[in-house]
């Protein structure tokens, strides 16, 4: 095992923690957090819901594709998406983040990945399977 890598990389975790934690949501600040993706205060954050729901309707609130905010996903775009309110587990304390599907009118997302990002926000990380996915979609 790579014991001085590993350290190396837990001391950036901790640096990158501190500085989000600096940020606070005050005033007009934002927070930035999976690449370009901010959350403006007084925005609802997403409500998580699996430990009552496996299934529910929800809308997209952002879509990201290789680190920059985008209005529309398409077939086989790699992506994060963030959902007002999801049924998808979010990793931690050591247990694995949920997979599955978001599936709207017009496209089918794999999620590969579900992770929790600064202020609880849980993002989903994934693959557009088929069709598109835009903001503002019921899925």
């Amino acid at each position: 095992m790579d014991t001085a890598g590993f350290d190396a990389e837990m001391e950036k975790q901790r640096e990158r923690a501190k500085a989000a934690q600096k940020h606070g949501v005050g005033g007009n600040a934002t927070v930035t957090m999976e690449s370009n993706m901010e959350w403006k205060k007084g925005s609802a954050l997403p409500v998580f819901t699996g430990y009552d729901k496996t299934k529910l309707k929800s809308s997209i609130l952002v879509l990201l594709s290789e680190g920059e905010t985008v209005g529309i996903l398409n077939e086989g775009q790699e992506a994060s998406l963030v959902l007002d309110s999801t049924p998808f587990y979010a990793e931690m304390g050591g247990q694995v983040g949920d997979t599955g599907e978001i599936i709207g009118k017009s496209g089918r997302f794999a999620v590969t990945d579900t992770v929790k990002q600064t202020l609880g926000i849980i993002v989903h990380r994934g693959k557009m399977f088929s069709g598109t996915l835009s903001t503002g979609d019921t899925v």
